[in-house]
């Protein structure tokens, strides 16, 4: 089984790249691969089953070699969050948006061209709601985000969920 880890060297990424490589995958069997792709990738176990692809996820060439051979998984942890993405638009476009669509399609790719349909887990956030939540959020609460943040994760969302319709990824966001 080989995973792909994207923002693996961020807080999230670095715990759940230990976790995976510690427990396996939650009801499945531990990656025998796992590829992990961040800027900095420092704070990251030394494990034979650990593949480290430093750079930056805007450049394809920093992770396109991990669809070498058919991935079973993506975690794709990788955004440019609040703040910074409205300070920094074209970067938060690239990142949040233009990356995530590349990685769906090259899972696209690797499913129709005979591979297993990779399973994509897309990290989403809270920010996809607007600023003053109900008292309860369901699945029946309506997106409305109010930062480009939230409108990209939104946007992640729509597209992960499309790309499972058609059969491209088993994704959950």
């Amino acid at each position: 089984m080989r995973w792909l880890v994207t923002g693996a060297g961020g807080f999230v990424g670095r715990a759940l790249v230990r976790r995976l490589l510690g427990q396996g995958l939650p009801g499945g069997p531990a990656p025998t691969q796992l590829l992990v792709t961040d800027r900095a990738l420092d704070g990251l176990p030394d494990d034979p089953r650990l593949v480290r692809l430093p750079g930056d996820l805007v450049d394809p060439a920093t992770w396109s070699g991990a669809f070498d051979r058919p991935l079973h998984g993506v975690v794709h942890l990788a955004s440019v969050p609040g703040g910074e993405a409205e300070a920094r638009p074209a970067l938060a476009r690239a990142v949040n948006l233009d990356a995530t669509q590349a990685l769906l399609d090259r899972c696209r790719a690797q499913a129709e061209g005979g591979g297993p349909v990779p399973r994509f887990v897309f990290a989403s956030s809270i920010a996809v709601y607007p600023p003053q939540l109900p008292p309860e959020v369901t699945d029946d609460t309506p997106a409305q985000p109010h930062l480009l943040y939230g409108l990209h994760k939104l946007t992640g969302e729509l597209a992960v969920a499309h790309a499972s319709r058609r059969g491209w990824v088993d994704g959950v966001s």
